[in-house]
This record gives C-alpha cells, sequence and structure tokens, in this order.
C-alpha cells in the first residue's frame, strides 16, 4: 500500500503538478489539474505524506529484518545469525531488480529524448540526475546520492531509496556484531538510534548550509 501510495504521488508530481513537467506531453488543459474522477482525490492525497510513507516502508523493511533475531530468546538470535547468509538473501532480493530497472530505464530514457526533447531538457533532471559510464556504473554499485558525486542515474529519480537500503543492509550485521557484545543491549540500540539522528541532523543540507554560512563569517 505504501508503495502503491509513493506511485501515485510521483505520477502525481510528473504529470500535473510540477510546473516543469506539467504541460510538457499532456494537453493543455490538464496540464497543471488532476485529472477528473476519483483519481483526482488519490493522486493528490498522494502529494501531502509521500515522505511518511517512504519513511515508514524503510521502518517496516527493518523491523521484518530484525525480527528473525529479536523474536528468539535469550542470546539464540545474535548466536544463529549468519553474516553470509544474511548478505546473500538481501543481496538476491534488491540487486537483480535495481540492475533490471537501470538497464530498463536506459532503454526508455533513449525513446523518451527522442520522443520528449523538451521533457529531457528540464534544469529538474539536466541538474539532479546524471548519464554515462559513471554514473551508470554508479548506480549499479548502489552509490547514488542526491548531492553527488555519483548522480540518479537518468530519469529514474526512486533509485536514491535504493541506495538507502544498501547502506542499512551492509550496516546491520556490523550493528549486531556490536549489540551482541554489549551487557545492557537496549541502551545500546538507543544509543545506536541516537547517533543516527545525529549523523543525519549534521549532514542535513539545512545544518550543512548554516555551518557553511557560519565559517565564512569567521
Amino acid at each position: 500500500l505504501l508503495a502503491a501510495y509513493v506511485c501515485a504521488h510521483h505520477a502525481s508530481y510528473l504529470l500535473w503538478q510540477n510546473p516543469a513537467f506539467a504541460g510538457s506531453f499532456l494537453p493543455e488543459t490538464m496540464a497543471h489539474a488532476a485529472p477528473p474522477g476519483f483519481f483526482s482525490t488519490l493522486l493528490a492525497g498522494a502529494s501531502l505524506f509521500w515522505e511518511e510513507a517512504v519513511h515508514l516502508f524503510f521502518i517496516i523493511s527493518g523491523f521484518c529484518i530484525h525480527y528473525r533475531v529479536a523474536a528468539r530468546p535469550g542470546d539464540e538470535g545474535f548466536r544463529t545469525f549468519g553474516t553470509g547468509p544474511y548478505l546473500k538473501q538481501r543481496l538476491l532480493r534488491i540487486v537483480p531488480p535495481c540492475w533490471a530497472a537501470i538497464l530498463m530505464t536506459v532503454g526508455v530514457d533513449m525513446a523518451g529524448r527522442a520522443l520528449f526533447p523538451a521533457l529531457y531538457a528540464q534544469p529538474f533532471l539536466t541538474r539532479e540526475t546524471g548519464t554515462g559510464w559513471f554514473h551508470f556504473v554508479g548506480n549499479l554499485l548502489f552509490l547514488q546520492q542526491d548531492s553527488g558525486p555519483v548522480k540518479i542515474y537518468g530519469s529514474n529519480v526512486p533509485l536514491w531509496s535504493l541506495h538507502c537500503e544498501m547502506m542499512y543492509y551492509l550496516a546491520y550485521p556490523l550493528m549486531i556484531a556490536l549489540v551482541s557484545r554489549l551487557k545492557w543491549r537496549l541502551a545500546g540500540w538507543v544509543g545506536l538510534f541516537a547517533a543516527s539522528v545525529a549523523v543525519l541532523l549534521v549532514l542535513s543540507p539545512s545544518v550543512m548550509s548554516l555551518l557553511t554560512r557560519v565559517l565564512a563569517c569567521s
């Protein structure tokens, strides 16, 4: 349901609400308004809480991954956790679909640039996404970020989320190894959560912009 909600947001943003895209390939009468009928309510609502939907998607994913360890009594979950089988399972779930999506993006964008050159020339795509071998290989390795240097490949903007998922997959065994060695494990999880929040706040664009201005003034 959350994935469908986010897809509806993408459709609404791309086709009807974003002034950079609106009207590029739709009839002029539909350029700045959602289509009439049932979908107008759905698409309008999907533009309100899409960020929360993505975050909930990540939370559910993390809960499902950790449940096998947390549900076992005592130290059994930590003792039976195997990094190798875990990474094999996670990578098989994320790598083939991601690579298939990137290859599909290459073909779709080639056709899109030929059919809708004005759409692909919009600053939103030219400024925040990248093409060519550097960005292509970087996305295959899950290194893509909005701020670069490896940018999201082509028009497939949702690829940013797969970078976040991969970073979590790789960090999870390290968290298990750390917490399993702590006497007070609840404190360990709380500490990891607090550290994650602190890192996110420090690395957020608004905080980084503030620090840059402070350093410039000093």
